[in-house]
C-alpha cells in the first residue's frame, strides 16, 4: 500500500534539484501536481530530474510555460474522477509536454478529453519506484497517445508484456519459476551481450550472472508467481563492452507459457544514471567545499579539482575576472596535467573561444582548435579540443582534450552544474568578506554608527552611539530613529534620504543634527547619512555620527576671540611661507590705512620697514612650529608713512602646512611712554648715584671723624645708601625686561641655575643644595637668566641667620602634561602675606605694595613665557618659590638644536 499513503497524504512541497539522467538534455522541471516530498526523492534518486511539486490549487499559477512534463495525482480535492478540469488547468499553461495521470479510479475518458498524454493505473502495492519508471517512459516518449501500462491483476499475457517493455524498453524476458528463459524480446539493446537471442533460450538464469544475482533473480520471480506482485530488483551484467547496471521489473503472467507459471523480467540499463548519481554525489561533496571557501583563488581550486578527480577531465584551468574589468581573464587554478603538458596556463589576449563564451556568456564546444584567432594553433598543441563553460559574470572553466571532438553536449550540462554550484559559492564568499568586513568595521569604529531600514526604524546601531544615548544596542533596534535624535534631525535625515534615493550618482550626504539621549541631554552632531546597496528597491540607510560638541565650542571661543581681537584694537594677519598674506583682519587693514582686499594677497615685506625678502627667508626659517617672537617694527602706512608696532608672531602647522599668525599692536603712546620714561631714568640713575656717591664719601669721612659711640648711626646711613645703589641696577634690569621683545625658543634651564648658583655663592656666603637633571628644556629666551638671579638672590637678602641655606629643585609640573617646575626654597622669615597678595594681584595700591622689584621682575618674565608664579610656605621656616614653565618636547630639539642663551 506504499503508493496509496503518498497519495492520499496530499502533502504540498517545492523540490528543485538539477536532473542527472546520465547527462543533462534539460534543465526544464518536472511538475507534480497533487504529489508528495515522498514522490519527489523518489524521481530524483531514481531518474536524476529536476522535480517541483505543487497543489493541484495553484496549478495556474506555479507551473512555467516551460516543462518537461507534467504529472498530475489525486489530492484530497480532485480524487481519481474529477481530474479532469485540472489537465484542462494543466494544458493550457504548459505548452507542448507530455501530461500524465497516475493513480487509481482515473477516469480515463474525461482526462484524455482534457488534453491527457496518457494514465498510468495503480495497484494497491506499485511501489514509488516503480511509478517513476512508469513516468518517465511515457514523459521521454513524449505522444499523446493513451498508456499501454496496465493493472497485471487484470490485463492478458501480451498486453502485460507490451506494457512492461514499453516501460522497460531495454530488455524483457519471460521465466519459468527455476529462471529458465522461456522467451527473449530485445527492446533497445545493442548486440554486445554475451549471448544472442537464440542461445539464450532454454538457458538458466544462473548461466549469465553470478550466483548470488541469479539467486536474487529466481527469488524475485518466484515471489511474483506466489504474491501476484510486482517484484523490483537492481542488478548487474557483463557485457561486451563491459558491466552494466539494470532495473528491471518482474509481473506474474495471469496465463500458463507454454503450459508452465511464468513471469515477465523488463529491464531499463540504468548504467548513466547511477554514474551520473555517482558524479552529482561527487560534486555536492565540491560544492561543500566550494561554499566553505575563504578566497577566490581557494575556490577557483576546488572547482579545477573536481573538473579533474570528478568528470575525469585532467587539462582544465579557471580564469577569473579581475576587479579591474578592463583587463582580460587572468588564470586562478589549474590542473596538475597543465603545468607538464602546456608549461602553464595559456594567457588570453581577448579574441579565443575562452574570451567569447564569457562575454556571450554562453558554454561552447570546439572539437578542433585549428580555427582559434586568439592563439596560434600549434600553441594549443597537444590540446586538440576544448570546452569553455562561464561561471557567471566571474570568469571561465575552459576544459581541454588531446584528441578532436572529445566533448559532447552532456560534457556540458555536467560542468553547468559545477559551475552553478561555483557561481553560488562566489556569491556566498563576496557576501561573507563583505559581512567580516562590515561587522569589523562596524564593531571596531569608534565613530557613532547606525542602520535604518526604509521606514526609519533602527536595525543596527554601535556600542558608541548606544552608550552616548543612554541605551543599551539590543534597546534601540527595532526603533524609530527619533527615539535618539530630536524631531527636527529625524525630519532632516529623511530629507537627506529621500535626496539621496532620487539622485543614485549621489554616495552620501552630511548633515548637522542633535542627539537626544535617554535622560534628554541633548549634544549637537554631525551624520554622514549614506544609502543602503540595494537592487532595485530601497533598503535603508547607515549614518556615520560625529559629536560636534568640541567643534562648536571652538567656534563659539573663536566668535569671542575675534570679538575681543577687534574691541581691543589688535591687528590679526596670517601668512604663508611664499609671504604673501593670507588673512588680515578689519583692525590690521584700518592701522594701515587700506582695505582687506588690498592687504591680502601682498608681500608681508611691503607692509613692514624695514624687511626683505631675503630678511623674510631667514627669519621664516629660525621659527619653528609652536615658536613665539615678539618684535617692534614700523609698518608703512597707505600714505608711505609708519606706525610704531609690536609685532607677535607664532608658527602654526594647519593640516600639515606652515603659517605664520601675526598680532599686531599699535605702540605709538608706547613708545612715547618708554622714550619718556628712559630719559627720565637715565636722569635719576645718573643723579641719584652720583649723590649716593657724596652721601658714602661723607659718611667715611664722619666715620673717622667721630666717636665710636656714633658708628652705628654710620653704618645705618653706608647700608641704605649701598640698598639704594642696588635698587638703581635692579631698576635697570626692570626696564630692560619691559623693554625686551620676547621670542621663546628652547633654554636648557637647568644648565641656567647651576650657572647662577655659582654666581650666588661669589656674592654671598650661602649653603646651596640642589636637585637637577642633566638638562632640561623650556620654552624661555635670554630674560630668563635675569629671573633665576633674582629669584636665587631674594632667597638670600632677607635671611636672618649668618649663614642662610637654599634648596633648588626642578620637577614634573603635577596635573600639567609636558610642563616642569622649578622650586627655590630657604629657611628665611618667609614671604610676607602683603608681598604674595600684591603679586598675585599683579598691581600695587596706596594700601597694598610690594617694598621690592626683584620678584617683579620674576613675575614679569615668567609671564611672558605663559608660565606660572607661585608662592608657598616651608616647615619648620622659609618659603618655597615656583615656577612653572611649558617643556620643550624631545622631537623639537631633535630637529634643531636649542637657541639663545640655552
Amino acid at each position: 500500500m506504499v503508493m496509496t499513503a503518498c497519495l492520499q497524504s496530499g502533502c504540498v512541497s517545492t523540490m528543485v534539484v538539477d536532473r542527472f539522467d546520465g547527462d543533462f538534455r534539460s534543465v526544464e522541471p518536472l511538475y507534480l501536481v497533487g504529489g508528495t516530498e515522498e514522490l519527489s526523492d523518489t524521481f530524483d534518486d531514481e531518474l536524476g530530474w529536476t522535480v517541483e511539486t505543487v497543489s493541484p490549487e495553484r496549478v495556474g499559477d506555479a507551473l512555467g510555460r516551460d516543462a518537461r512534463g507534467v504529472v498530475c495525482f489525486p489530492s484530497d480535492s480532485h480524487d481519481g474522477g474529477s481530474l479532469a478540469p485540472v489537465v484542462e488547468t494543466v494544458v493550457e499553461t504548459v505548452v507542448d509536454c507530455p501530461v500524465a495521470v497516475v493513480g487509481q479510479g482515473i477516469d480515463a475518458p474525461a482526462v484524455y478529453r482534457a488534453g491527457a498524454t496518457g494514465v498510468v493505473p495503480l495497484s494497491p502495492n506499485d511501489c514509488p519506484e516503480l511509478v517513476a519508471d512508469r513516468v518517465a517512459a511515457l514523459v521521454e516518449r513524449g505522444d499523446r497517445s493513451p498508456s499501454a501500462d496496465a493493472d497485471p491483476a487484470g490485463t492478458t499475457n501480451a498486453e502485460l508484456v507490451d506494457a512492461l517493455s514499453t516501460a522497460f524498453p531495454d530488455y524483457a524476458f519471460v521465466y519459468d519459476k527455476d529462471g529458465q528463459y522461456l522467451d527473449v524480446m530485445t527492446g533497445r539493446r545493442t548486440d554486445n551481450t554475451l549471448y544472442t537471442d537464440e542461445e539464450l533460450l532454454g538457458r538458466q538464469v544462473h548461466d549469465l550472472f553470478d550466483a548470488e544475482t541469479a539467486d536474487s533473480i529466481v527469488a524475485a520471480i518466484r515471489e511474483a508467481l506466489s504474491t501476484g506482485d510486482v517484484q523490483t530488483l537492481e542488478y548487474a551484467l557483463d557485457r561486451q563492452d563491459g558491466v552494466s547496471r539494470y532495473r528491471a521489473r518482474i509481473a506474474p503472467l495471469s496465463e500458463p507459457y507454454d503450459g508452465r507459471p511464468a513471469a515477465v523480467l523488463a529491464a531499463r540499463d540504468v548504467t548513466e544514471r547511477r554514474r551520473g548519481q555517482r558524479i552529482r554525489r561527487q560534486l555536492l561533496s565540491h560544492t561543500r567545499e566550494m561554499m566553505a571557501a575563504e578566497s577566490r583563488e581557494q575556490l577557483a581550486r576546488i572547482v579545477s579539482e573536481a573538473a579533474s578527480s570528478v568528470l575525469g577531465h585532467e587539462l582544465n584551468v579557471v580564469y577569473l575576472r579581475e576587479p579591474d574589468e578592463d583587463r582580460p581573464l587572468t588564470p586562478a587554478a589549474w590542473s596538475e596535467r597543465v603545468g607538464d603538458v602546456l608549461d602553464g596556463p595559456p594567457s588570453l589576449t581577448g579574441d579565443g573561444p575562452v574570451s567569447e563564451a564569457y562575454r556571450s556568456g554562453e558554454p561552447a564546444i570546439h572539437d578542433d582548435l585549428t580555427g582559434v584567432t586568439d592563439r596560434p594553433a600549434d600553441r594549443y598543441a597537444p590540446v586538440a579540443s576544448l570546452i569553455a563553460v562561464p561561471i557567471g559574470d566571474r570568469g571561465v572553466l575552459a576544459v581541454g582534450a588531446t584528441e578532436r571532438g572529445a566533448f559532447t553536449e552532456a560534457d556540458i550540462d555536467r560542468y553547468r552544474l559545477l559551475t552553478v554550484s561555483a557561481v553560488t559559492a562566489f556569491d556566498r564568499l563576496e557576501r561573507t568578506v563583505d559581512l567580516r568586513r562590515y561587522e569589523t568595521l562596524f564593531e571596531t569604529v569608534r565613530d557613532m554608527v547606525y542602520v535604518l531600514d526604509e521606514d526609519g526604524f533602527v536595525e543596527l546601531v554601535n556600542e558608541p552611539l548606544a552608550e552616548a544615548v543612554g541605551y543599551d544596542s539590543d534597546a534601540l533596534e527595532g526603533k524609530h530613529a527619533s527615539t535618539f535624535v530630536t524631531d527636527g534631525t529625524a525630519r532632516e535625515i529623511e530629507h537627506l534620504t529621500l535626496d539621496l534615493v532620487v539622485a543614485p550618482d549621489d554616495v552620501s550626504s552630511t548633515c548637522e543634527g542633535t542627539l537626544r539621549a535617554r535622560d534628554g541631554t541633548e549634544t549637537p552632531v554631525e551624520i554622514e547619512l549614506s544609502v543602503l546597496p540595494h537592487e532595485g528597491e530601497f533598503r535603508g540607510t547607515a549614518g556615520v555620527v560625529r559629536d560636534i560638541s568640541e567643534r562648536r565650542q571652538r567656534e563659539e571661543e573663536l566668535r569671542v576671540f575675534q570679538r575681543a581681537i577687534t574691541e581691543a584694537g589688535i591687528g590679526l594677519a596670517m601668512y604663508g611661507a611664499d609671504g604673501r598674506f593670507e588673512y588680515v583682519n578689519d583692525h590690521y587693514a584700518d592701522l594701515l590705512d587700506t582695505s582687506r582686499d588690498a592687504l591680502e594677497g601682498t608681500h608681508i615685506w611691503e607692509a613692514i620697514d624695514p624687511l626683505d625678502s631675503d630678511t623674510f627667508g631667514r627669519r621664516w626659517a629660525a621659527i619653528d612650529a609652536g615658536d613665539t617672537e615678539t618684535r617692534g617694527t614700523e609698518h608703512v602706512r597707505g600714505d608711505d608713512s609708519t606706525v610704531p608696532v609690536e609685532t607677535v608672531t607664532t608658527a602654526v602647522d594647519i593640516d600639515g602646512v606652515r603659517h605664520h599668525i601675526l598680532t599686531v599692536q599699535d605702540v605709538t603712546d608706547r613708545r612715547e611712554r618708554r622714550q619718556q620714561t628712559e630719559a627720565l631714568h637715565r636722569i635719576f640713575r645718573h643723579n641719584l648715584r652720583n649723590d649716593l656717591t657724596v652721601v658714602k664719601s661723607h659718611a667715611a669721612i664722619l666715620s673717622a671723624e667721630l666717636p665710636a659711640a656714633y658708628e652705628e648711626h654710620i653704618d645705618a646711613v653706608m647700608e641704605k645708601a649701598e640698598q639704594l645703589v642696588d635698587l638703581t641696577e635692579t631698576a635697570t634690569d626692570a626696564r630692560k625686561v619691559l623693554e625686551h621683545d620676547t621670542s621663546r625658543m628652547p633654554v636648557d634651564a637647568a644648565r641656567l641655575i647651576r650657572e647662577q648658583i655659582r654666581d650666588l655663592r661669589s656674592r654671598f656666603d650661602v649653603t646651596v643644595g640642589a636637585d637637577l637633571p642633566d638638562a632640561q628644556h623650556v620654552w624661555a629666551d635670554a630674560m630668563f637668566e635675569v629671573a633665576l638671579k633674582h629669584l636665587l638672590t631674594n632667597a638670600v637678602e632677607h635671611h636672618d641667620p649668618e649663614t642662610p641655606r637654599v634648596w633648588v629643585r626642578m620637577f614634573p609640573t603635577p596635573n600639567r602634561e609636558d610642563w616642569v617646575t622649578i622650586e627655590v626654597a630657604d629657611d628665611g622669615p618667609g614671604i610676607p602675606d602683603i608681598e604674595r597678595e600684591t603679586l598675585a594681584a599683579g598691581e600695587e595700591n596706596p594700601l597694598q605694595h610690594s617694598v621690592g622689584l626683584g620678584l617683579w621682575i620674576v613675575r614679569w618674565i615668567v609671564s611672558r613665557y605663559g608660565g606660572d608664579l607661585s608662592f608657598h610656605d616651608r616647615e619648620p621656616q622659609g618659603s618655597r618659590v615656583r615656577i612653572a614653565l611649558p617643556r620643550v618636547p624631545a622631537h623639537v630639539l631633535d630637529d634643531r638644536p636649542a637657541e639663545g642663551p640655552a
